[in-house]
């Protein structure tokens, strides 16, 4: 190898990865701003302060991005950064660059550190050979934080979670160890993780296949509907899959004698002071229903309206009868959440301990 020449020719592989790079990095100025900590400092530089093409060094990221006065790029947090003071409806981008290379004697420098030739290609090996494809985390309510919807991804309307289970798997089903090679992203931030060994980087031996995530605040629908990121990084490539939570109402249908319901009735049931025949989670209204109306029983449902009214109500191959009626005022269920409901009730007395009602 040359002694101050850097020889592409001679490295296969690394020509094309050089050519790349050059094409990533071809009109960027020389104007390079300070270097900040992390995306999030990155992100908070004032707007109006920053120059076409301006180029700053990410220091926990280890790699420039470079600002594009030109792009309209739908940022994704980490590829594309926006300013956090300029309205995504104008022009301009943070744009991270996929290394950092100039000539050094011997080597070259790589995300931002000086390291000879086998020790880059070594860095530049990913892991896995398809670590786009294989990384699929998954993800549940953890069963420490308290038993309400332990081990499921579906809660209901209301509820704020305050720890998650996380596990990263491959798509087979396979485990994915984590180990000093990687570097694994909770909403950008490293090490939040409540696990021992620590997450990549910081742990210094032994390998991670899940851990359980304290959230800083309860995840709320409100606050965080969209989910939370996760992001692996192994050796030169990085994968983000997003978690998400489903929010639902609970739904009821149970067989009663009563004609009519008071409003407190109605309010007890929803908010599970009073238990019913059958509850569950749903994300729409139709469905088939079971009755045990044995002793002479209405039939009656309550469901949110946000899922719409009924459109028929059929037994034994036919239309029947369900009397619509909506509470006079908005009912709260057990965490909080303040919304209107409809009822139906059958127009007649019903028996029997097995009938089937098709909701549409």
């Amino acid at each position: 190898m040359p002694s101050n020449k850097f020889d592409v020719q001679s490295f296969g592989d690394t020509n094309n990865a050089l050519s790349d790079l050059q094409q990533q990095i071809s009109g960027v100025s020389d104007d390079y701003g300070p270097a900040v900590q992390d995306i999030p400092e990155l992100t908070a530089v004032p707007y109006a302060g920053i120059t076409d093409r301006q180029q700053r060094f990410v220091e926990d990221e280890r790699v420039d991005y470079f600002y594009n006065k030109q792009s309209m790029t739908v940022p994704d947090g980490f590829t594309i950064l926006l300013p956090d003071d300029q309205n995504i409806a104008i022009a301009g981008r943070w744009i991270r660059l996929a290394a950092n290379m100039s000539n050094i004697d011997e080597g070259y420098i790589y995300m931002g550190n000086a390291v000879n030739l086998a020790e880059a290609m070594q860095v530049r090996s990913p892991k896995y050979d398809d670590l786009v494809v294989r990384f699929e985390p998954t993800f549940d309510v953890d069963e420490s934080a308290g038993g309400d919807f332990a081990g499921s991804n579906i809660v209901e309307k209301g509820y704020a979670i305050p720890k998650t289970d996380l596990v990263w798997a491959t798509q087979a089903g396979g485990l994915f160890p984590l180990d000093n090679s990687d570097e694994l992203k909770i909403n950008s931030a490293y090490n939040e993780l409540d696990a021992s060994p620590a997450p990549p980087p910081g742990n210094t031996g032994g390998s991670l296949i899940g851990g359980v995530i304290t959230h800083a605040a309860p995840l709320s629908e409100g606050a965080e509907g969209t989910g939370f990121d996760v992001r692996l990084h192994s050796g030169a490539e990085q994968e983000v899959k997003n978690a998400v939570y489903t929010w639902r109402w609970r739904h009821f249908y149970f067989a009663d004698a009563r004609a009519a319901l008071t409003e407190g009735e109605i309010q007890d049931i929803i908010d599970m002071t009073t238990g019913v025949d059958h509850d569950a989670l749903r994300s729409g209204r139709a469905g088939t229903f079971n009755f045990d109306a044995s002793g002479s029983k209405y039939l009656w449902f309550i469901w949110n309206q946000a899922l719409g009214a009924a459109s028929s109500f059929i037994f034994a191959g036919l239309p029947t009868t369900f009397i619509q009626t909506i509470p006079g005022s908005s009912k709260l269920n057990q965490y909080g959440d303040d919304s209107t409901y409809y009822l139906y009730r059958s127009l007649n007395i019903q028996t029997g301990s097995d009938l089937d009602i098709i909701v549409n």
